[in-house]
């Protein structure tokens, strides 16, 4: 290991400082097209016209391909520039080794990748530095060296020099042997048993993407395919996503003050549940009442039944209250949480009574 030096250090967060205005540049194109982006005259008509885009005449579906091309740039890059920029900031990291170049080069294959010539040659400058530091020897070596792999894997050679390692393998003791094998089946065991869990994890997060993925298909849909569509496609072209339907929402509903009326029942209900869950978890835990235990377990019973079923008693109790068509009705009713007053009652139950 070796200790990253100043120049590698300016080098690497120069690099990043391009990636994050290219990432800026992105922001600032998508935020341009959307300006531009002419809305139809009735919502459920789709527009078909050309714009004049920085010189250049783009038709409808151009733009659309353009839009959603730099959506996911952002989607991937954004992160990657803020990590970048943490990674070069931290303290933490001060050493380097042979992975630190080979990420280095792969950083230039992004940056390549996504037009930015600048952070491509600065990735380059930065990783033949490493190399030099690292392995005491310029790019040039470590192109040679790589040539020599490839020629060996091919004429014969990696092979032989794996039959020579198994054949020392073989020479070795019998208890060393025997350690190697119970080595290898550990690992076998452990590669198999990460590979069914990730398998596991990957179909689960299926199921969670799924449907944030048709939501927003959905969204950049044409009327006419939400609505008569019998069969819904779930994959549409680049060209045919309709991201004016976001700009329609933006500029004929008042969809800011739905995120207000969101962001005030949120607050409020969540300010309610706190008060009472914490109130009657500690009654539950810590004050003996007559019927405390009974009480409790008529609430942990209601866990038991369907939402569903207090759908019409609650619309009976909000309409004789008066709260129809107001914010009482979205606060009040949940306000409390059975599951979460028996979480924090144990979470009490386990502090000492000395505290």
């Amino acid at each position: 290991m070796k200790r990253l030096t100043k120049r590698i250090k300016r080098l690497d967060l120069i690099a990043s400082l391009f990636d994050l205005a290219y990432v800026i540049l992105g922001i600032a194109l998508i935020t341009h097209f959307f300006i531009i982006l002419v809305e139809p005259v009735v919502i459920t008509d789709v527009v078909n016209t050309t714009y004049n885009v920085l010189g250049f005449t783009l038709t409808s579906a151009q733009l659309n391909a353009g839009i959603s091309l730099l959506v996911g740039y952002l989607v991937v890059f954004v992160p990657l520039a803020v990590s970048n920029l943490k990674r070069v900031n931290s303290k933490d990291i001060i050493e380097m080794d042979a992975w630190t170049y080979r990420t280095q080069f792969l950083y230039l294959f992004m940056s390549l990748f996504t037009f930015n010539p600048f952070s491509a040659v600065l990735r380059y400058l930065a990783a033949v530095e490493i190399i030099q530091t690292v392995e005491g020897y310029g790019i040039k070596q470590a192109t040679i060296n790589f040539g020599h792999s490839i020629a060996d894997l091919f004429n014969g050679k990696t092979l032989q020099k794996a039959r020579v390692r198994k054949q020392k393998r073989l020479e070795e003791s019998d208890s060393q042997r025997d350690l190697e094998q119970v080595g290898k089946r550990d690992l076998i065991i452990k590669i198999l048993g990460m590979v069914a869990t990730y398998t596991f994890l990957t179909v689960v997060a299926l199921f969670i993407f799924i449907p944030f993925y048709w939501m927003i298909l959905t969204a950049l849909k044409t009327n006419q395919e939400l609505t008569t569509a019998l069969n819904p496609r779930m994959f549409i072209g680049i060209s045919e996503m309709q991201w004016v339907n976001f700009k329609i929402a933006l500029t004929r509903f008042n969809f800011w003050q739905y995120i207000g009326n969101t962001l005030f029942v949120g607050i409020v209900s969540m300010i309610g549940t706190v008060t009472t869950t914490i109130l009657a978890a500690f009654a539950f835990s810590r004050i003996d009442f007559k019927g405390r235990d009974f009480i409790f377990s008529i609430l942990l019973m209601t866990m038991m039944i369907p939402g569903e079923l207090y759908t019409i008693t609650n619309y009976i109790t909000v309409r004789n209250l008066g709260w129809y068509d107001s914010f009482f009705a979205l606060i009040f009713p949940f306000m409390t949480s059975v599951f979460y007053i028996f979480f924090l009652r144990q979470s009490f139950k386990q502090i000492p009574d000395t505290l």
